[in-house]
C-alpha cells in the first residue's frame, strides 16, 4: 500500500525555486509522487499562494507551467468550510498551516512535508521535513 504524503507550501517553492540547499530534498520527494511510489497530495490553497509567489518571480506563464506539471503528480484537495471551522478552534499558532493540517486529514495523510515542522506541533499526522523523508528515517 503507498504511503500518502501532503506537501506543504515551502516544500513547493523549494523546488520551483531551486531554493538552496533545500530543493534537492524536496525534488526527490516529489519525484517519488512522479513515480508512483507514494501517493501525493497538496492542497487548492497551496496551489493558489504558490502561483501568487512564482508569479512576482518568474512571471504569471512560467508560474502556470510549473503548476500545470505539478497538477499532473500530486492530487489537489479542496479546503472547505469544515476545515476553515476547525482551523480557526484549533490550538495552532499559525492558522494557514491549521488549514493544511486539516485537509490533509481527509487523506488520511501518512505525513506532512514541510520545513516548518514547529508550525505543526498540533498536528494529528506525522510531519517530517523532505530530508528526514528521503534520508530513510521514514521510507
Amino acid at each position: 500500500m503507498a504511503v500518502n504524503v501532503f506537501f506543504d507550501t515551502d516544500v513547493i517553492l523549494d523546488v520551483a525555486t531551486a531554493r538552496e540547499p533545500f530543493c534537492d530534498f524536496a525534488a526527490k520527494s516529489l519525484s517519488l509522487a512522479e513515480t508512483g511510489k507514494i501517493k501525493g497530495f497538496t492542497s487548492a490553497t497551496i496551489f493558489i499562494n504558490v502561483f501568487y509567489v512564482l508569479r512576482k518571480l518568474i512571471g504569471r506563464d512560467k508560474a502556470l507551467l510549473f503548476l500545470r506539471d505539478l497538477e499532473l503528480v500530486l492530487t489537489v484537495l479542496p479546503t472547505d468550510g469544515k476545515m476553515v471551522h476547525n482551523a480557526l478552534y484549533s490550538a495552532f499558532s499559525d492558522f494557514e498551516d491549521a488549514t493544511q493540517h486539516f485537509t490533509a486529514l481527509q487523506i488520511p495523510a501518512d505525513f506532512i512535508l514541510t520545513r516548518n515542522t514547529s508550525d505543526y506541533k498540533e498536528s494529528a499526522i506525522p510531519v517530517r521535513t523532505p530530508e528526514d523523508f528521503i534520508g530513510g528515517r521514514v521510507l
